[in-house]
This record gives C-alpha cells, sequence and structure tokens, in this order.
C-alpha cells in the first residue's frame, strides 16, 4: 500500500493551524492528542469512549483499533514508519522533516 501522503499533509496542516490541539507526547488528552490521533480523525474514526486515558477509536465502519494501528492503516504506513512518525519525542520540525522524507521516498521501503 502506497502512503497517502496527501492525509498526512492534511494532518500536518492540522497541527500547525492548532498547536494547541497538537500533544505528541500524549495518544490523547483533554485538549487535543498527538499526530496519530489527527490522522484517525481527519480520515472518519471517533474515540471509543470519552475517557481521554483511552486510546481507541472506532472507524466508519464500526471497527474498534488502537489509534497509532488505525492511523498506521489508513496512511499506508509500515510499522516502521508509523514507529518513526508516532515517537512521542518527535517535534513538528522533525514530523514535517520525516513526511517529507516520505514524499521523497525515503523510508517508503520500510
Amino acid at each position: 500500500m502506497a502512503i497517502d501522503v496527501a492525509l498526512l499533509d492534511r494532518a500536518l496542516a492540522f497541527a500547525r493551524d492548532n498547536p494547541e490541539r497538537h500533544h505528541q507526547q500524549e495518544w490523547r488528552c483533554e485538549t487535543g492528542e498527538c499526530m496519530a490521533g489527527h490522522i484517525a480523525l481527519l480520515s472518519g474514526a471517533q474515540w471509543l469512549l470519552p475517557d481521554v486515558n483511552d486510546a481507541h477509536v472506532v472507524d466508519p465502519e464500526g471497527t474498534r483499533w488502537h489509534v497509532s494501528d488505525y492511523a498506521s492503516h489508513v496512511a499506508g504506513l509500515s510499522l516502521i514508519q508509523a514507529d518513526d512518525l508516532f515517537d512521542s519525542h518527535n517535534t513538528l520540525e522533525e514530523i514535517e522533516e520525516i513526511v517529507k522524507d516520505f514524499k521523497n521516498g525515503v523510508g517508503v521501503d520500510d
């Protein structure tokens, strides 16, 4: 499956335009979510429970996923690529560089 760079670009734009909602260190919190959360929500998933300690989403077909698994699935990321992109220590600038690398074919064979 090819990486959906358009989806990654939309998630990046959301994070840049809403910095108060971007919290890479947590799957989900009271005020936002990480890159995986942005991707999942922009793809039509919804949080399974209102409890911010739960990191599961339900996709548009009603299937339950961990947010990182769903986000990597819809974005076409391998496990290695997802681990790289969703690392909790990444800054937004580092995430932008990773996406840029994916667009340029770097790391797409992982």
